[in-house]
């Protein structure tokens, strides 16, 4: 009788170390999960990275990765911002960051995924019918002065979206390429999910307020990148003034001028001559703040995307990344002769 009570208490050892293995086993990825450092795109779900092997390897493999806050450029305090970042394109590093994944109110920005979709899609060279859906805008809005019945190119329409930020041209380009803003909406948040700008969603082509509308300082730098590696689109955001040849429901031809809403590119703010400013995005409205997501190369000709998000003054945001930029170029080992960033500072700047 002792030798079945043994064999019976044996085989309860056996069965509780049979189940605690399994449950090892089980918790083991979960728990690896959380301790490992991570090294994918912060935030992004699994089933982002299902569709990212190329070969083997991720194609996010050449980003700017990182999960927390960092400052290896010395950057000041971010004071009076929503958020930042400064992005080294060569090194695949993240130098700067605040608030990264955060989410925000893109305002004008969200015209880079329109311009990217405008590239990607559109015909540059067609001739397009300004339509009624375009043409209605509150006095204080950003135009580009489309009138209705206007005929233009898919050319002159990005120069319209990208210079004076034109919302009126947005919405051109949008209804051209996918018949509607709502279906052109669907297209940006595709297109999203394809680069990886998962926090992101849009619900119009232009960045007027909506509370359904909404991106990262993160999901920005994906964007940008993205359109920089379209043909064309450095041309049209490095350019200070555009003239466009558009004509009227009557057939008549006007010259409408367009000018550079991005300080640096138009010169109304200015940098060291170590850096060598591309392009990018400008924003506001009263929910993002003022905004800018820029393109730039050092006097190396490295390249970064920096990248300030909801900054309470223009000219807080043009002095604030001016300072984190020439905080890169001191991280690089680059000297540079500093210059005020307005000179004389305009009526203009703090409007």
């Amino acid at each position: 009788m002792s030798g079945v009570k043994s064999i019976v208490k044996n085989w309860k050892f056996i069965v509780y170390y049979i189940l605690l293995i399994a449950a090892a086993v089980f918790a083991f990825p979960r728990i690896r999960a959380i301790m490992e450092p991570k090294i994918v795109i912060a935030g992004l779900e699994q089933a982002a990275y299902d569709n990212s092997l190329v070969t083997g390897e991720l194609l996010a493999g050449d980003l700017c990765v990182t999960v927390n806050d960092v400052n290896s450029i010395e950057a000041p305090a971010p004071d009076g911002i929503y958020g930042a970042g400064v992005f080294d394109l060569n090194a695949g590093k993240v130098l700067f960051s605040y608030k990264l994944h955060d989410r925000l109110f893109p305002a004008s920005t969200t015209k880079m995924m329109t311009a990217l979709l405008a590239f990607e899609k559109g015909n540059l060279s067609e001739e397009i019918t300004v339509g009624d859906d375009a043409v209605h805008f509150a006095a204080d809005e950003s135009v580009s002065s489309l009138k209705y019945g206007d005929v233009l190119s898919m050319e002159e329409l990005i120069y319209g979206l990208m210079l004076p930020s034109g919302n009126d041209a947005a919405v051109v380009i949008a209804d051209n390429i996918s018949g509607s803003v709502t279906a052109f909406s669907d297209l940006m948040n595709e297109k999203s999910k394809e680069i990886y700008a998962v926090h992101s969603h849009f619900v119009n082509p232009n960045g007027l307020h909506d509370e359904n509308h909404y991106t990262t300082v993160y999901d920005l730098y994906l964007i940008l990148n993205a359109c920089m590696k379209e043909s064309g689109f450095s041309k049209v955001v490095n350019t200070k003034k555009y003239i466009a040849e558009i004509v009227d429901s009557s057939g008549v031809e006007r010259d409408q001028d367009w000018g550079n809403s991005n300080f640096f590119i138009s010169g109304k703010a200015q940098l060291p001559t170590e850096i060598h400013v591309i392009g990018g995005k400008t924003g506001t409205t009263g929910a993002a703040g003022n905004c800018l997501a820029l393109y730039w190369e050092d006097s190396d000709n490295n390249p970064y995307i920096t990248i300030v998000m909801g900054a309470y003054s223009k000219e807080y945001l043009y002095n604030y990344l001016a300072t984190i930029m020439k905080a890169t170029l001191t991280s690089k080992g680059i000297n540079y002769e500093d210059v005020p960033v307005f000179p004389a500072v305009s009526q203009e700047v703090t409007q």
